[in-house]
């Protein structure tokens, strides 16, 4: 998607139209989203649950929601992360 943007960002310098604004636009959108689907991963996010959980036994909450935060940006539809993160806000 990278190549595809800066085609539509240099093709924009020459000439700009909305029909190469909305690729632009879709081609963004499109490449956000990939990122964000190669950033999970619940094997990370267990990791980071892990350690978040070692944090939070060892009374260091502010290091245990940072753990938690990531765990839950790699497995956004883990519903355990949310509970253990909430438990440490409230700490």
């Amino acid at each position: 998607y990278a190549e595809a943007i800066q085609s539509y960002e240099d093709a924009l310098m020459e000439d700009r139209t909305k029909e190469i604004e909305a690729k632009l636009k879709k081609a963004q959108k499109l490449k956000k989203k990939a990122d964000a689907d190669a950033y999970i991963n619940p094997e990370l996010a267990e990791e980071h649950k892990q350690k978040g959980n070692t944090f939070f036994k060892s009374g260091n909450f502010p290091d245990a929601l940072k753990e938690y935060s990531e765990a839950i940006k790699r497995d956004p539809s883990n519903k355990f992360l949310y509970q253990n993160r909430a438990t440490a806000y409230s700490k």
